[in-house]
C-alpha cells in the first residue's frame, strides 16, 4: 500500500506542473484573443478563433516598433509626465514599469541567427 501511495504522489508530481502550464498557456491564448475577438465578433460575419490573439501581436509589434521612433518618444515622455501627477496612478505605474525594465533593462530586444542552426535566438541588448 505504501508504495501505491508513493506512485500516486509521483505521479502527481510529474503531472501536476505539466497540466498546470498547459492550463495557463490555454487561459492566457483565450484571454488574449478575447481582448480584440469580442469586437471582432459583432464585425465579422465569420468569426475565426485566434483571430483576436494573432491582430493583437501585430499591434503590440506596431506599438513596438512606432516606440523605437522619435515622436512616439516624445509622446511617451509627455504621458509619462501625466501620469507622475496622478498619486495612485504613479504608484501604480512605477512599479509596472520597474518590472518591465528588469527583463529590458536598456529597452532594446534583439534577435540573432545561430551559425549551422534552422533558428533565430531572442535576447534582451
Amino acid at each position: 500500500m505504501k508504495r501505491l501511495v508513493t506512485y500516486f504522489v509521483n505521479g502527481i508530481v510529474t503531472v501536476a506542473p505539466i497540466g498546470l502550464v498547459a492550463y495557463i498557456v490555454i487561459q492566457l491564448f483565450q484571454f488574449i484573443d478575447n481582448l480584440l475577438g469580442q469586437y471582432l465578433k459583432t464585425r465579422m460575419t465569420e468569426y475565426i478563433p485566434g483571430i483576436g490573439l494573432v491582430i493583437s501581436v501585430v499591434l503590440v509589434t506596431l506599438i513596438g516598433w512606432s516606440a523605437t521612433r522619435y515622436v512616439s518618444k516624445s509622446l511617451l515622455y509627455w504621458l509619462e509626465r501625466i501620469v507622475d501627477r496622478i498619486p495612485i496612478i504613479k504608484s501604480l505605474y512605477s512599479i509596472i514599469k520597474a518590472r518591465c525594465v528588469l527583463f529590458c533593462p536598456q529597452g532594446s530586444a534583439v534577435t540573432a541567427k545561430m551559425r549551422k542552426q534552422q533558428f533565430d535566438i531572442f535576447g534582451i541588448h
